[in-house]
């Protein structure tokens, strides 16, 4: 693997401090729904709801927020903007057993592998 761009998912919540410390610019989104319909693409920085407010309303069953997975097309380009500057992916994601990112991001290498042959995307899921 050549130099390479740690791209985790919206899941792994880094703040923007460690997301400094370790050099992690980009992050895939995922999407959000809010109990009144808004959906809205997840944030690391928690813009929409603090994480506190989040997993209390969760927690005390007062609101249910739905969560999905982005796009192929989404991930594609965010994975793109390294490899053409001539960096390799290395992306970790939330568990299959809990969610389909995995499946979105390992398409979105797929689609690209042709565009960059010498660049490699590789997918971490965190069920392992």
């Amino acid at each position: 693997m050549s130099d390479f761009v740690i791209i985790p998912d919206a899941a792994s919540s880094m703040s923007q401090e460690l997301r400094e410390r370790f050099h992690v610019p980009d992050y895939i989104k995922t999407r959000i729904t809010f109990p009144d319909g808004s959906a809205h693409d997840t944030t690391l920085d928690w813009e929409e709801i603090s994480a506190d407010d989040y997993y209390m309303s969760m927690r005390e069953h007062k609101v249910l927020y739905k969560t999905g997975v982005g796009s192929i097309e989404a991930a594609a380009e965010v994975f793109e903007r390294y490899l053409k500057i001539g960096m390799d992916v290395l992306s970790l994601t939330l568990s299959t057993g809990i969610s389909g990112t995995y499946g979105i991001l390992t398409k979105a290498a797929e689609s690209l592998k042709e565009k960059y042959p010498d660049r490699e995307i590789i997918i971490i899921d965190s069920l392992r």
